[in-house]
């Protein structure tokens, strides 16, 4: 745990086939009591400015039929460091498929305009001032941050 800085930058990134790997391993862990079988998930990152993220999911799963899935959603961070989901949607490509999707949709609604504080996350005595992400053959994120003397942006 980082329990005191004067001021510093840290970055994190994961790579597009690491994130596939653990959006897959979450959907197969939420589908599979269904009894159906989530086998690949593509994913498609862009980064129209350093805080909005697009996210695009293709999700292959399989229950007697194969069937694709596409999830969209962006999340924005505005200046008080709020993080917004918006812009969730779900289609699907086939008759299952849009069954799927009708099932997705419920969650999606619940999620569409939640909005959480970057700020909460806990740094000891050291305060998060600034964030930016950046999309490249999967997600960089540079979190700029200071002493709790220093206030937010």
């Amino acid at each position: 745990m980082l329990r005191d800085a004067r001021d510093g930058r840290l970055t994190a990134s994961i790579a597009r086939r690491d994130l596939e790997a653990a959006v897959l391993q979450a959907a197969q862990a939420a589908a599979g009591p269904s009894g159906i079988a989530v086998q690949r998930v593509d994913a498609s990152l862009r980064t129209a400015t350093p805080r909005e993220l697009d996210v695009d999911l293709t999700i292959t799963a399989k229950k007697f039929v194969t069937a694709i899935v596409h999830v969209r959603g962006r999340a924005t961070v505005d200046d008080r460091l709020n993080a917004r989901l918006g812009g969730l949607t779900a289609q699907g490509e086939g008759m299952v498929a849009n069954l799927a999707v009708g099932l997705l949709r419920g969650h999606l609604q619940k999620l569409e305009g939640q909005q959480f504080s970057l700020l909460a996350f806990s740094l000891g005595n050291v305060r998060l001032r600034d964030v930016s992400l950046r999309a490249t053959d999967g997600l960089e994120v540079t979190a700029s941050f200071g002493g709790s003397d220093q206030g937010t942006r």
